[in-house]
């Protein structure tokens, strides 16, 4: 269940359907056994930066961090999200 989800979410992010794929990687975190599930939390960071939630983008991203400070994709994924807010120097 979760899997199918998280493969629905990517099919959707493809396509740009934000809204259906943030959904879908809703329902693959609601169900996930996994406390922290680091694909499923990169994937909703992706979407609220592709719609411009970079705060939310940012929250999701600091959490993972929190869970692990060397996190390279959470690392990646808050670059990412300063470099669209215009704020490299942070990046």
């Amino acid at each position: 269940r979760v899997v199918g989800h998280y493969i629905l979410s990517n099919l959707y992010f493809e396509v740009k359907n934000f809204s259906e794929s943030e959904k879908s990687i809703q329902n693959a975190l609601k169900y996930t056994t996994d406390q922290f599930y680091p694909e499923g939390n990169l994937m909703l960071a992706a979407i609220y930066r592709e719609t411009g939630k970079y705060d939310e983008a940012l929250k999701v991203c600091n959490a993972m961090l929190e869970h692990n400070k060397e996190d390279f994709n959470a690392i990646s994924s808050s670059a990412r999200t300063l470099i669209k807010m215009k704020e490299d120097s942070k990046a």
